[in-house]
């Protein structure tokens, strides 16, 4: 049996005051509120500056920072391929092509093919696996892309570093097989200062994986049917944006979208004229509908994080699509909101050996 941390998306912040080293509380809607990123030290009382790089440990109790109980813990992983971790990531043939653009020497390029193919794999908490996914999907083209969840268990005596790396200031997140290797260990513990901000994951040898359970995302069958009420409000916000559009359907057409059209004609490719401020406003209401339907308890700033992850239903779609939508919406905020029933579904998969 593995240890199951305690989840919590609503976690706060520690900051460590570059004065005196004391860390202060910061919570989630104070960093998100902060004009000028700027709080006070509860140790010295002096203002300073926070952020990433002075995020502190969350929990100095964390059972990861006892070795003898780190390979113990169930530690997860989000990514695109089911047969995650595999023995290598080779270059795809475009990151080839982009890199032959730079004209690099044979030797760099070679150094730099080394040092991708024996990347360390990287493990976290639950929520810091999440969150990992739901960056890809908001900042590198992956919105669209099916996900899984690993749910993984790492050998007994393993050779393991002393303490823990802040990111900020050592090598962590960047490691390679090979340095963990030359350091003589197959496990490094650090803070991670970009998801779960301020919980400690682990940089790995893949030896050091004992073996992966792993489960599709968004959990099938884990959400109700969208409720009737939900979908009777969004048909309605989509008729007042039908309703809008068409009574602006023969306004002049603005400098921006007849530059548009142009490339649409050109392309031929569909264009749609660019939504007007009522129009945006039903939107926003369709948004708001899932968010308070799906992540009624959470605090704005992760609604609103979540939603730039999720994406926003386009002025083009019909109710069909705003039900599938809807439904994507339900099925990834339950990975929030349902947790133990996710972890429990996973724990109910068969393990495969690495």
């Amino acid at each position: 049996m593995l240890t199951e941390r305690r989840v919590d998306f609503g976690y706060d912040f520690w900051m460590r005051c570059e004065d005196c080293g004391a860390s202060s509380r910061l919570t989630a809607q104070q960093y998100a509120d902060s004009s000028d990123s700027m709080m006070t030290c509860t140790g010295c009382g002096q203002e300073f500056n926070f952020g990433p790089a002075v995020i502190d440990l969350r929990d100095a109790g964390d059972r990861a920072l006892d070795d003898g109980h780190l390979s113990r813990i169930a530690w997860y992983h989000t990514t695109t391929d089911l047969g995650w971790p595999l023995p290598s990531k080779p270059l795809s043939s475009d990151d080839v092509k982009a890199l032959g653009r730079w004209n690099w020497p044979k030797e760099r390029l070679e150094a730099y093919r080394e040092r991708h193919e024996n990347r360390a794999l990287y493990l976290g908490t639950y929520e810091a696996a999440i969150e990992s996914m739901l960056r890809r999907m908001r900042d590198q083209g992956d919105r669209d892309s099916q996900f899984y969840l690993h749910r993984v268990r790492l050998h007994d005596d393993l050779r393991i570093e002393p303490g823990w790396r802040d990111e900020n200031h050592a090598e962590a997140a960047a490691i390679t097989s090979i340095d963990l290797e030359a350091h003589g260990v197959d496990v490094v513990r650090y803070l991670n200062a970009h998801e779960a901000v301020g919980s400690l994951s682990i940089a790995v040898v893949r030896g050091a994986i004992a073996s992966v359970q792993a489960i599709v995302i968004p959990v099938p069958h884990l959400v109700d049917q969208t409720h009737h009420t939900s979908v009777q409000q969004a048909r309605a916000l989509r008729d007042e944006v039908r309703e809008i559009q068409h009574r602006h359907a023969d306004d002049v057409l603005t400098g921006l979208d007849r530059i548009r059209k142009e490339y649409a004609t050109r392309t031929g490719a569909p264009f749609v004229r660019t939504p007007d401020p009522q129009s945006w406003a039903a939107l926003t209401a369709l948004e708001q509908l899932a968010a308070e339907t799906y992540l009624p308890d959470f605090p704005p700033v992760i609604k609103q994080e979540f939603l730039r992850s999720v994406g926003s239903p386009e002025i083009t779609y019909t109710h069909e699509d705003d039900l599938r939508w809807l439904t994507r919406f339900g099925g990834l905020a339950a990975l929030l909101t349902r947790h133990e029933r996710v972890r429990r579904a996973l724990a109910g998969q068969p393990w495969r050996e690495v």
